[in-house]
């Protein structure tokens, strides 16, 4: 009802956001009671967000390259990890899905730190462009900047002798004399801060404009450096931008970030717009949902216990049937086949010599949610 949901060749999408403005009435008729900045602070201006996507420069074009090579590396990795973790659910050894569990969470840990490694030389790449673009918006007054490596702060602080910065290393009274200085100083015009550190409890209002140059994955983290500048004593509209390159993650990542913000403020603030952007959200592969997701371990072992064997054979048959379809071809033919998480399900259980009762338990969760698509093709089965 909530979540748009949509019946696609890979079964139902259900990532989407509807009838927004009736949940958040349920909402606040049940569980909800909430006050808005626009009700409670009835001076507030409105705040508008928006991406400037920046053609990236020699040394930033290989910097992104790099970027979604590791990306797409960092995606299989996680995809792998966790097909073999749904496969355990049907184990009959309980040290192989505790043993895949730590797996997924080493390979996820292992393709996070390897995106932070690429979207740092990103960052550092795209620097000397931002360098100018703040340059050029330091003409039309105070600005604040939000960053997240230390170095791409200290970059900043280089160019512009005259900035003030925060990040985790300051100290509480140095953070305080910073805000003083860019608040009262007409000299200092721009606030440089890390997004972590001086995302809560500053008041930046000086400054109607903020700029992010690198981003949080999280809309939370984003929101809160937001409103250093949007909050009481703030008497113009607030203008936050995020500088990408264009092609990088840190582009997609925007998009995503502005569409959850606006769903957020749609759902709990009773429809508030955001400012939408022109580019279509670009899906991530690696957050691809698989038909056994929701499934739990002992779900399959009580579904087991009420399986008869000619309906594991049954499960078994046409699995390998599926499995067989050249799925290039079927899609040319009816534009259907597998997602990348169910297709290394299937398959692997469809190369199994013979299932036992969890894994027939499993598979039935595939053929669930691709009978629409199949189940023509092999309903005499």
């Amino acid at each position: 009802r909530y979540c748009d949901a949509e019946q696609t060749r890979f079964g139902i999408d259900l990532k989407g956001a509807s009838n927004l403005q009736e949940l958040q009435t349920r909402l606040r008729a049940s569980i909800m009671v909430r006050r808005m900045k626009a009700d409670v602070l009835k001076e507030l201006p409105q705040k508008r967000r928006q991406v400037i996507v920046l053609e990236p420069s020699k040394q930033a074009v290989n910097a992104v390259k790099s970027e979604l090579q590791a990306f797409e590396r960092s995606k299989a990795l996680i995809e792998s990890a966790r097909v073999r973790m749904e496969l355990s659910k049907a184990s009959e050894n309980e040290e192989d899905y505790k043993e895949a569990i730590a797996n997924l969470r080493q390979a996820t840990s292992a393709a996070f730190e390897q995106i932070a490694k690429e979207r740092h030389k990103v960052a550092m790449a795209k620097l000397p462009q931002a360098l100018d673009f703040i340059e050029d918006l330091l003409e039309d007054g105070k600005l604040v900047v939000f960053a997240h490596h230390k170095d791409v702060i200290a970059g900043i602080c280089e160019k512009f002798q005259k900035a003030v910065k925060v990040t985790g290393e300051d100290s509480v009274e140095a953070r305080q004399a910073a805000v003083d200085a860019f608040q009262s100083d007409p000299e200092c015009p721009l606030f440089v801060g890390s997004i972590r550190a001086a995302g809560v409890g500053l008041t930046l209002t000086k400054s109607s404009r903020v700029l992010f140059l690198e981003l949080d994955w999280t809309p939370g983290a984003m929101s809160q450096a937001e409103d250093r500048c949007h909050r009481i004593g703030q008497t113009d509209p607030v203008t936050v931008q995020h500088l990408v390159l264009d092609g990088s993650l840190d582009q997609t990542i925007a998009e995503t970030l502005i569409r959850k913000q606006e769903i957020i403020e749609k759902a709990l603030n009773g429809g508030g717009a955001v400012e939408a952007l022109n580019q279509p959200i670009i899906a991530v592969q690696a957050e691809e949902s698989c038909a056994t997701e929701s499934t739990t371990k002992d779900e399959i072992t009580r579904e087991a216990l009420l399986i008869p064997q000619e309906e594991i054979d049954l499960v078994h048959k046409v699995l390998k049937h599926i499995a067989a379809l050249d799925l290039d071809k079927a899609q040319q033919a009816n534009g259907i086949g597998f997602n990348q998480m169910d297709s290394g399900i299937g398959h692997s259980l469809a190369d199994a010599p013979r299932l036992t009762a969890k894994q027939a338990a499993l598979g039935k969760r595939i053929l669930k949610k691709y009978w629409r698509q199949y189940g023509q093709q092999f309903g005499t089965l």
